[in-house]
């Protein structure tokens, strides 16, 4: 597919079925007697009122609330989910899950070897494992689950994951490790879906209700767009040359000849329209669909 402009990106993540690997996502399966409940108790949102085919958003912190892994759990029967990570750290999640298990009855299969990952927005997927994406903003997206020696032949265009990623930065959707790290508290990368407020007690809790009941953290997770290019670690300044942020993601829209970044920038900063500087060259807050969607989770 040919490269599209900012207009045409959104309209075809709209409105378009296609279909894409996620190329950098990997899979392993747990089970056990014991394993919704370690899951429930280790992750930040709810797990044991899932149901078979259901899927859920949720986050490994540490004690002090960052983040260490983001997951999507798929709810395959009542004896097993799938979960999705990040290839480079599955390694790192299987350890933690045997680290953190005790003397619960949890097994871990690694399925990297075995499946790939896809998604679609498309609707001849029958016969194939597949769940409703329940990432923010992919409400028509499903994820899917195929076996890597099957020959499989989608119905709808197959397109270059690069867009995806173009689709996620100009949309504010952070992304390890970039904007999801060890460093990073969720309520700063705009994660409020992946949190919920109402369950038991889970690794971080406390850090988290502390930010919640607050109400803001000291910088957010900003979108930016400038016509200049735009470098990732680069300095963010405000109109008076304070320092204010820094980029830490970012794309070019060539057929427009601009550039979106991500950058977490102090919290009264991060208002659409708010001119900024990067190297001295004019930049602006855009809206942040990322964001806007997960404050209204909170309402719901």
């Amino acid at each position: 597919m040919t490269q599209l402009g900012f207009t045409e990106l959104m309209e075809f993540f709209k409105k378009e079925n296609f279909v894409f690997e996620l190329k950098n996502q990997s899979l392993i399966r747990v089970s056990g007697k014991d394993h919704v409940k370690f899951l429930n108790g280790v992750s930040s949102n709810e797990v044991k009122n899932l149901l078979q085919g259901e899927s859920n958003y949720s986050l490994i912190l540490t004690n002090k609330g960052k983040i260490l892994f983001d997951i999507c759990l798929f709810k395959i029967d009542d004896n097993s989910m799938y979960i999705q990570t990040n290839s480079n750290q599955i390694g790192s999640l299987i350890k933690y899950i045997a680290q953190y298990k005790m003397s619960l009855d949890v097994e871990v299969n690694d399925l990297s070897e075995n499946y790939k990952i896809f998604k679609s927005k498309s609707h001849n997927i029958e016969n194939e494992t597949n769940f409703s994406s329940p990432l923010p903003l992919e409400e028509d997206f499903r994820t899917i689950f195929i076996q890597k020696n099957h020959k499989k032949t989608f119905q709808s265009p197959t397109i270059d994951d690069k867009l995806y990623v173009q689709w996620k930065i100009i949309n504010g959707v952070p992304s390890y490790p970039y904007e999801i790290n060890s460093s990073i508290i969720p309520i700063e990368a705009n994660m409020w879906s992946a949190i919920s407020f109402t369950k038991g007690c889970y690794i971080g809790q406390e850090i988290i209700a502390r930010i919640r009941y607050r109400g803001q953290t000291k910088r957010t997770l900003a979108c930016i767009k400038s016509k200049k290019d735009i470098k990732i670690n680069d300095a963010i300044a405000n109109n008076q040359g304070k320092n204010i942020g820094q980029v830490s993601s970012k794309t070019c829209i060539s057929k427009d000849n601009c550039t979106f970044a991500l950058g977490f920038v102090d919290y009264n900063e991060n208002i659409a329209e708010n001119k900024i500087f990067l190297l001295g060259n004019e930049a602006f807050v855009v809206k942040n669909n990322y964001q806007i969607k997960n404050i209204k989770s909170l309402e719901v």
